[in-house]
């Protein structure tokens, strides 16, 4: 719609209900809306994908990427968190931009603190142990994941965790 926002964004809006549930679409219009600045629009778009597809996940690392741009670290480093924990515990891009947001903003208190938050929810989630030691290893505190391991080893009977556990102290 060249030179026309308003009708651009009307038409990228239609295109999403046009086909509603279809997630790629929602990708689509949030990265136009992104393109353009419009990161509110973005994020919505991002979570309506969620709801319509009913997946707490889905584009968990772009939603991430939308709130970083929009200067909304703690929801990125939320977001970033759900990738690393539900997703893939090795994704390059969460593992990444966490580690930025720990060093550059200054985010490590804020980041150690969600994790604690999440493992006080779900305390029998052994994978989110494993999110947050991977993270600490990355940021090199030793000190913490060795707290974090001595606290999960009472309440814990995941054997990969439990073996995770064995090897950092062995070693």
């Amino acid at each position: 719609e060249g030179g026309q926002p308003e009708k651009a964004s009307q038409a990228w809006n239609a295109m999403v209900t046009v086909r509603a549930g279809d997630p790629s679409r929602y990708l689509e219009a949030a990265t136009v809306f992104w393109d353009y600045f419009d990161y509110g629009r973005a994020a919505e778009l991002l979570l309506e994908a969620r709801a319509a597809t009913r997946d707490p996940v889905l584009h968990a690392n772009r939603l991430a990427a939308v709130y970083e741009s929009n200067g909304d670290h703690e929801k990125a480093v939320g977001e970033y968190i759900l990738v690393l924990w539900q997703v893939d515990l090795y994704d390059l891009e969460a593992r990444r931009r966490l580690s930025y947001l720990s060093r550059a903003r200054k985010l490590k208190p804020v980041i150690l603190e969600r994790f604690r938050s999440l493992m006080a929810r779900h305390p029998d989630d052994a994978r989110l142990v494993t999110a947050c030691a991977e993270w600490l290893v990355l940021v090199g505190d030793e000190r913490e994941k060795a707290a974090l391991y001595l606290a999960a080893v009472e309440k814990h009977r995941d054997m990969d965790l439990l073996e995770a556990i064995g090897a950092f102290f062995d070693g």
